[in-house]
């Protein structure tokens, strides 16, 4: 299977982490001549370092 994504994040005053992220699949997952499926995912996380 093959896909591109992306994730962008941020470290804020040595403590906070905010980071967001996505995921698109290249290749259609549906068995069904008649449909076209692609798996996506979205994250987004926010995180304290202490």
């Amino acid at each position: 299977m093959g896909g591109c994504g992306f994730n962008v994040g941020v470290e804020y005053a040595k403590h906070f982490q905010l980071s967001f992220g996505a995921d698109w699949s290249l290749m259609n997952v549906s068995k069904a001549n008649d449909y076209t499926y692609k798996n996506r995912s979205f994250t987004f996380s926010l995180g304290y370092i202490l």
